[in-house]
């Protein structure tokens, strides 16, 4: 640093030597990945569990611990990713939360609208952490909050944010405290133990987080997510939303000129008696990449009995998310608001069985909707639920890493034209199962390991797609609203002339709240509410961008049906060339790319 005596000096000095000066200053480190940034061990004083639910002194010591180290960062790094920057000024704000310092609350959510990209989430970023911090320093928080956010949101233009509106009431109508406090104690207390204390900047975050969460936030949910609610609910008569998608999409019948296509859906396991399938139908591992036999779908194991229950939870989730009061919604608000402390790990391995047990037939369904000469591969890749069987070593990464270029030599052998990938794993991924199975206490040392087993993999991936060059391999971007490149997901940010990846929009062809983005990202599609099938049949809807990659993998394969000769890196530039642009996405449009190819319906 620049003594006093240094710094008086060049204030007098020629402006030669005062540039001269200035530019002598080390440049800050250019971050193009998050693996470029840095990262950072804290000790912890107690158990998360009882920090989160005990004083607030040792809370705020580990808050300025985790500032300080982030003014270290941005002191020494040259950081532009918009993500990366929200969550810097996201642990500000829990920081000045805790400290019940409203007008730094509110200096940093308009700090945090400032450098937004989206009309919406200028309107909206940090605006309800405004009214916590607001509503807990009153003599009546419950009474402050139900005036604030009627007074505030009433003003917000619903049609631009209804579905942001939706979700907030979703999260506030199901926050419960206890269900906090038990996922702290049953999952994250047993993983720092196993580090011996120590724990990563992210985890040091998320407890500063949730004390401010549990000060703040869940002491006035019910008053914000009933605010919400009479505003939505005023809003239920009114006109529906527009529907682009519907004018765009292409069917093909069974009547047509048209050969079998082979479609692989490379997921979490399809039921695959609801589809016609590949001569070579599917391929699984579990998630230590062993080879598994007879998974064409999920094991339900020990989750059998209550499977239905489950996927009724799962429809009440996204009921509610999308503003649908049903009685699925209201059950799911009753049973998450239920939960007692020592219920929450087995209701997140339930959430998590069910959760991958019907994502791949729902993706299945909507990659081949509307086309009878489309047959199923299933290529399944069935993690782990449970935290504890969560494992990671340098034989799993090349064993999966073989797995990916069997997987993609089987499918070139049974004639498989297009691959949807609605899954992703990254860097940062892989340092979190490092970190969970214990024994490195050092997070350099997790994160260095993590960057290597995960180049394994990112190799044979990207090996195996450019190896089929006829294959259309078609990613789903990621549901962080983070660059899909920065984060270096893989699939998605694989760079292959044969792989497009797919962001998410709604009904309306707005960029959907929860969608990655970055420049892998090129082209868009429907990701919200979308039906399609559960395992046994019944028809459900689902969000993310998992929704919207089949949507273009379904118009890929439609047009090899009718057009075999064409190649995965043809048909991407075709898709992509005839997507329509509005704003900063380009939409799918089936119909115009049917008719840029030639082909006559």
């Amino acid at each position: 640093m620049t003594s006093k005596v240094a710094l008086a000096l060049a204030l007098i000095a020629s402006p030669l030597v005062a540039v001269s000066a200035q530019t002598a200053a080390p440049a800050k480190k250019a971050v193009t990945s998050a693996n470029d940034l840095p990262t950072y061990n804290y000790k912890l004083a107690a158990a998360p569990s009882e920090l989160v639910a005990g004083p607030l002194e040792p809370v705020l010591k580990l808050a300025d611990a985790v500032l300080a180290d982030d003014a270290k960062t941005v002191a020494g790094y040259d950081i532009k990713d918009l993500a990366t920057r929200e969550g810097l000024i996201g642990r500000q704000i829990s920081a000045a939360l805790l400290r019940k310092d409203v007008a730094r609350v509110k200096s940093l959510a308009a700090e945090l609208r400032s450098i937004q990209e989206r009309p919406d989430r200028k309107l909206t970023a940090g605006l309800m952490t405004e009214i916590v911090a607001e509503s807990c320093v009153s003599a009546n928080p419950q009474a402050t909050a139900s005036k604030l956010a009627a007074e505030r949101l009433s003003k917000l233009p619903y049609d631009q944010l209804d579905t942001w509106m939706k979700q907030q009431r979703a999260g506030l109508s199901t926050a419960n405290p206890d269900l906090l406090i038990g996922s702290l104690k049953q999952q994250l207390d047993p993983v720092v133990a196993a580090n011996g204390g120590n724990v990563n900047q992210a985890i040091a975050a998320s407890i500063v987080g949730a004390k401010a969460a549990l000060q703040c936030n869940y002491q006035v949910a019910p008053q914000l997510a009933a605010a919400l609610g009479a505003i939505i609910d005023k809003q239920a008569a009114a006109a529906p939303k527009t529907d682009i998608w519907a004018e765009r999409q292409v069917t093909l019948t069974e009547g047509m000129k048209a050969k079998p296509v082979g479609v692989a859906i490379w997921d979490s396991g399809v039921d695959m008696s609801l589809f016609k399938q590949a001569s070579d139908p599917v391929i699984a591992i579990d998630g230590d990449g062993k080879v598994m036999k007879d998974a064409l779908l999920r094991p339900a194991g020990e989750y059998a009995a209550k499977a239905q229950q489950l996927m009724d939870l799962v429809k009440g989730s996204m009921d509610l998310q999308a503003g649908q009061m049903t009685a699925e919604a209201t059950a799911f608000q009753a049973t998450v608001r239920g939960l007692k402390p020592e219920q929450a790990k087995q209701f997140s391995e339930e959430m998590g069985f069910v959760g991958s047990y019907v994502h791949g037939t729902h993706v299945a369904g909507i990659a081949t909707a509307g086309n009878p000469f489309a047959r199923v591969q299933a290529v399944s890749m069935h993690w782990p639920v449970k935290q504890e069987e969560l494992r990671l070593s340098r034989e799993i990464s090349e064993r999966r890493a073989a797995f990916y270029k069997t997987a993609v030599a089987r499918m070139k052998t049974s004639g498989v034209r297009v691959v949807n990938m609605s899954w992703r794993v990254s860097p940062a991924m892989f340092e979190g199962i490092l970190q969970l199975q214990g024994g490195m206490p050092d997070a350099a040392a997790r994160k260095k390991l993590a960057e290597e087993l995960f180049a394994i993999e990112k190799a044979g991936l990207t090996e195996a797609i450019k190896s089929a060059p006829e294959i259309l391999f078609v990613a789903g971007a990621g549901n962080e609203a983070n660059d899909a490149n920065f984060a270096d997901y893989i699939p998605a940010g694989i760079s292959a002339p044969n792989l497009l990846t797919v962001g998410a929009v709604d009904k309306a062809g707005r960029e959907a709240l929860f969608t990655s983005i970055g420049g892998a990202v090129a082209i868009y599609a429907n990701g919200v509410e979308v039906e399609s099938f559960f395992p046994g049949g019944q028809r459900r809807a689902l969000s993310g961008t998992s929704m919207a990659s089949p949507q273009v993998a379904n118009t890929a394969a439609k047009l090899v049906a009718m057009k075999p000769e064409m190649t995965g890196a043809q048909l991407r530039e075709l898709l992509v060339g005839t997507a329509d642009t509005q704003g900063r996405v380009k939409l799918l449009n089936p119909k115009k790319a049917f008719q840029t190819a030639g082909i006559a319906l």
